[in-house]
């Protein structure tokens, strides 16, 4: 009979512990998926000289078919804060700004504000992701330390030619997701415009004389 008890019990211990063995299984299988694990596509193996960005932006294509696009633009844009602060990644040094709209340059102080609340961490990634040691981003004109004399500070994107240090000022997000998209040889931005139709102002953002110019 004792016999009989202890291998009822250990049939009921088996079973109790595949069952929980399952449930771990299932609930392994079920994790929820972490995008932040995934690493950003990187560029490899581009030569950044003037020829041959020049030859890569002769060879867009225009698509063959096109289709249209209709976006909706009902949306709300938040609105900047009144202040910012700006730590220059150079030197440190913490510079803040602020505007009034009773200042006669509230525009100005508008624009640097709404730039560092809103475009120079997206500008940041976007250079992370192209990952090109010739095109980089200056924001020294934010710094009131190392550029003192500067009252319209602007984001610049330089590019190291071998023959030419090129500097673009004013970039922008948008631009430097165009650039990446170039990069990488897309044809559709992520709007699915055709690349091909941004080809003049890739050429000034990229410092390359537009096709058919001397």
């Amino acid at each position: 009979m004792g016999y009989i008890i202890v291998i009822i019990i250990t049939i009921v211990l088996s079973i109790v512990v595949m069952s929980g063995c399952k449930k771990d299984d299932e609930h392994t299988n079920t994790k929820p998926y972490n995008s932040q694990t995934v690493e950003p596509v990187r560029i490899k193996d581009i030569e950044i000289t003037r020829e041959k960005i020049s030859k890569k932006l002769a060879n867009l294509k225009a698509p063959l078919k096109r289709e249209q696009i209709i976006t909706a633009m009902c949306y709300a844009v938040a609105a900047p804060p009144k202040t910012a602060e700006y730590i220059c990644p150079e030197c440190g040094y913490k510079t803040q700004y602020s505007y009034d709209a009773s200042e006669s340059n509230t525009g100005n102080r508008y624009n640097t504000i709404t730039t560092i609340a809103w475009e120079i961490d997206t500008c940041r990634r976007y250079i992370e992701m192209i990952n090109q040691t010739e095109i980089s981003l200056d924001e020294s004109q934010f710094c009131s330390h190392c550029s003192p004399e500067i009252n319209e500070p602007k984001l610049v994107l330089v590019i190291e030619y071998p023959d030419l240090k090129y500097r673009y000022e004013n970039i922008q997000s948008a631009d430097l997701e165009l650039i990446l998209d170039f990069l990488t040889g897309k044809e559709l931005d992520d709007e699915n415009q055709p690349i091909y139709d941004k080809k003049k102002h890739l050429s000034e953002l990229l410092g390359i004389e537009p096709e058919g110019k001397k």
